[in-house]
């Protein structure tokens, strides 16, 4: 049996204490693929795609965009639902994420 006592003082109040609210790169890189990724899905819709449809994603990324890309693309494959992502030049979409600009090209598989 576990039994567990639990005291409260006469005002019970939460106390964080050490939190570190430093943005490193990789939580921006995270964020930006987030915002990446629901980009993506809102050019999706606007093309008629249903979720089960496959689909090529061409991306010319600014400086470190890159970056972000390659760290975080089987995520974003994953939820984009892209057989293919590769980096290059492209007609498309401007998709702001993270303050970058983006230009994505998607084609259906």
């Amino acid at each position: 049996c576990n039994d567990f006592a639990y005291r409260f003082d006469s005002v019970a109040t939460p106390v964080i204490e050490g939190l570190d609210t430093t943005i490193t790169e990789l939580l921006k890189r995270e964020g930006m693929a987030r915002e990446f990724i629901r980009s993506v899905q809102e050019l999706r819709k606007q093309e008629g795609l249903a979720p089960r449809d496959r689909i090529a994603l061409v991306v010319h990324s600014p400086e470190g965009g890159g970056e972000m890309l390659d760290a975080h693309r089987d995520d974003i494959m994953r939820a984009t639902g892209a057989a293919i992502l590769t980096l290059g030049e492209t007609e498309g979409a401007e998709v702001l994420a993270g303050g970058a600009r983006f230009i994505v090209g998607i084609q259906k598989r």
